[in-house]
């Protein structure tokens, strides 16, 4: 049988939030194993962390909300709230907790992509999509290519979610370096859906450019970080 809703959540705190690395990485495999675990059918009834949960947690780690979540950063700080971040005995540098939790996503993906509503799955693909920039990120690409590749793919239950990929690389890139928009669209997972949107940004980062070029004060500005980097996440 499916797994309890109370036990997906305490697992996730603890991945999010517990002192110690080993710990933190014991609770976040046992929970990918417990949702893999999960028939799709039951995904969103049972408990399976939602993509607010993780941006939430994102959030909590450090993030911008505006520049995670775009028009959703008040959804996603209401479930910050409720899930009331980290105690006082959580560690001042988060970078292997961090991990840990990215390292989930994967799993939950296909819960996603069933049992979602296409806005909330595009809403997923846009944080997620941001959060391969991230530096402290980096070691999880594989995982955030993935999740990605199974938001937007064809498959053969469902055809593929369409993701406004023009309008939402504009909304990412806008106030980001001209190096961040070439990682923006070379980061993508090399699926052929991901080829798919790598053109659309490319053409949309074309566009920004061209803006910036002609003075366009809306696309012109440079933005270099999602949140506050190491202050938040331990130097």
């Amino acid at each position: 049988p499916p797994a309890p809703p109370a036990l997906l959540s305490w697992l996730l705190e603890v991945a999010c939030f517990d002192p110690n690395p080993e710990t933190s990485a014991s609770a976040a495999r046992a929970l990918a194993a417990l949702i893999r675990g999960t028939g799709l059918q039951h995904g969103a009834a049972r408990g399976v962390p939602s993509p607010d949960a993780f941006a939430a947690a994102l959030l909590l780690y450090g993030a911008e909300a505006e520049a995670l979540a775009g028009e959703t950063s008040s959804r996603v700080q209401a479930v910050a709230e409720q899930i009331g971040g980290p105690s006082d005995e959580t560690p001042t540098d988060l970078r292997r907790n961090l991990l840990n939790v990215l390292g989930i996503l994967p799993a939950c993906a296909p819960h996603w992509r069933a049992g979602l509503p296409a806005e909330e799955v595009q809403q997923a693909v846009r944080w997620l999509w941001r959060l391969l920039l991230e530096p402290h990120a980096a070691p999880a690409l594989i995982q955030l290519q993935d999740t990605i590749s199974v938001l937007v793919a064809s498959t053969g239950e469902a055809p593929r979610t369409a993701v406004p990929t023009a309008s939402m690389f504009r909304s990412i890139g806008a106030r980001l370096p001209h190096s961040s928009l070439l990682k923006l669209c070379q980061y993508l997972p090399p699926t052929p859906e991901g080829n798919a949107m790598q053109a659309e940004a490319a053409i949309a980062a074309i566009g920004i450019l061209v803006g910036r070029r002609t003075g366009d004060e809306a696309l012109g500005r440079g933005d270099e970080a999602l949140g506050r980097g190491d202050e938040a996440l331990g130097r």
